[in-house]
């Protein structure tokens, strides 16, 4: 049964990685690169800790299972900070914390480095634990600090922080001996990891919505003329030329009206810009009222508006 859960673990999260690596090699976004690497190294320690590394990879190795562990969770902790800040943006919200987050993080890499280099196993031991738990409390400050600061997506993030947080914490006093010894104890942070692992793709998936959906306003608003709320000569061109394509190859009648308002400039003198701009806005409402379901109208300049009528001969447009 156990082996069955395992499989499960590393099966579900296998997945989210694949599918998030995919979205990296599409999207070129650094914080989907970062997520795939943040859960590839959480299965390397989770194999080396519970010593299906060490049965089924590298069992004549056993002084490499002594430090592959330590590696694992310093390589773990380094890529879930790596994407914090990513995802959350923190070097624009709060320039501060990201510097504290590199400079503290690189000084525990420096650390663990010193200690494999000089063959130290309990200094080691020592570091991994110590930053293991910075980590911790680093992910849920970055999560606490972007909720405050209205990051897009936060809420998500500091919960998922939450649960791995108190996962990580559950098993490491059941380890420690604390509490006494229990299953659901010691594999407490895979059950943290995998409720972190789908709150963290439910806030990609929401970013990734939510910045679509800013693109499409933003390539509308490309389209349309802000105060009449008409398409501008761009967004007249862009659904002219197909259908007009058509209608030449095809050989149908077009007819396009352009108009103008009569003295506006002596309006906008006599009567002010604000109220020219109300008498645009509801001569553009009258435009759109009035038209067909298939004609295409936009201000074209200044006073000026145009009307592109498919199907549509000069008699019916008049």
């Amino acid at each position: 049964m156990e082996a069955y859960t395992y499989g499960f673990v590393y099966g579900a999260i296998m997945a989210l990685l694949a599918y998030n690596f995919i979205l990296f090699l599409r999207l070129k976004r650094a914080r989907y690169a970062y997520y795939a690497l943040y859960l590839s190294f959480f299965i390397a320690m989770n194999m080396s800790y519970t010593g299906h590394g060490y049965w089924w990879l590298w069992s004549e190795h056993p002084v490499f299972q002594q430090w592959i562990v330590l590696t694992m969770m310093l390589a773990y902790g380094l890529s879930g900070l790596a994407f914090a800040i990513s995802f959350l943006e923190t070097k624009l919200y709060c320039p501060r914390l990201y510097r504290w987050v590199i400079v503290s993080a690189g000084a525990f890499a420096v650390l663990e480095a010193t200690s494999i280099a000089f063959s130290s196993h309990f200094f080691g031991v020592i570091i991994a634990f110590a930053f293991a738990l910075y980590f911790s409390v680093a992910m849920v400050v970055l999560g606490g600090v972007a909720v405050r600061r209205h990051v897009m997506s936060s809420k998500y993030f500091l919960t998922a922080a939450l649960a791995a947080a108190s996962g990580a914490a559950i098993t490491a006093v059941t380890v420690s001996g604390i509490v006494p010894y229990t299953v659901v104890g010691y594999r407490a942070v895979e059950i943290g990891m995998m409720v972190d692992a789908v709150l963290l793709a439910l806030a990609l998936a929401d970013q990734f919505r939510v910045n679509q959906e800013q693109k499409t306003r933003a390539e509308e608003l490309a389209r349309m003329d802000p105060l009449t709320e008409l398409n501008n000569r761009r967004g007249f061109y862009e659904l002219v030329v197909p259908v007009w394509s058509t209608g030449v190859r095809h050989q149908r009648n077009m007819s396009v009206i352009v108009l103008d308002l009569d003295h506006f400039k002596d309006f906008n003198d006599t009567y002010g810009h604000a109220m020219g701009d109300k008498a645009l806005v509801a001569v553009g409402r009258e435009i759109k009222r009035s038209a067909r379901v298939g004609d295409i109208a936009a201000r074209w300049g200044g006073e000026e508006f145009i009307l592109f009528l498919p199907e549509t001969s000069h008699n019916a447009a008049v």
